[in-house]
């Protein structure tokens, strides 16, 4: 991780504007929802970008999906995970 220095707001844009979901996991999670069956994403990702691509993708109704994933923290010396090399990945099993 520590090759991508970029600001973590910038890394989310870029993956939100690439990123395609399987185009039947929107129908997918409406039937879910519809029939009280929860979804869970489990991922090896960060929970930012995967709420953010869910977000784009399912709309409001993507706060209804529980997310276990890593999460980000600011690295040691910086003020914000939004400045250039100013996040760091926090791994699931490490929290």
């Amino acid at each position: 991780m520590n090759s991508v220095t970029a600001p973590y707001d910038e890394c989310i844009k870029y993956l939100v504007d690439n990123i395609k979901l399987d185009p039947h996991f929107k129908d997918f999670f409406f039937w879910a929802q519809k029939n009280n069956i929860p979804v869970v994403v489990l991922s090896s990702g960060m929970i930012p970008i995967i709420r953010a691509l869910l977000e784009k993708h399912i709309g409001p109704e993507s706060k209804n999906i529980e997310v276990v994933a890593n999460d980000v923290t600011v690295k040691p010396g910086k003020k914000t995970i939004n400045e250039k090399d100013g996040w760091d990945i926090v791994f699931h099993d490490d929290r």
